[in-house]
């Protein structure tokens, strides 16, 4: 709450009234701040767009999304 007023852009205002949990925290981690798995995903599909819309979202039906991610590799 101290720092709240210096910011230049209040999208994270809600942020500060969340009750976290490990899982939200961990999601963030995971894929807010370091999209270099993606970018490489993305680069291995030959920055194809639509190849990478459809390989994130059979991320979801995966059971180790995190491994299929690491296995796409860079290119």
């Amino acid at each position: 709450k101290e720092i709240l007023p210096l910011f230049k852009v209040h999208n994270y205002t809600a942020f500060a009234n969340q009750k976290l949990n490990n899982a939200q925290l961990l999601s963030l981690k995971t894929y807010v701040y370091d999209l270099s798995k993606f970018e490489q995903a993305f680069a291995s599909l030959g920055g194809d767009f639509k190849k990478f819309i459809l390989f994130c979202k059979s991320l979801e039906k995966s059971k180790d999304p995190s491994n299929e991610l690491e296995k796409i590799g860079p290119s």
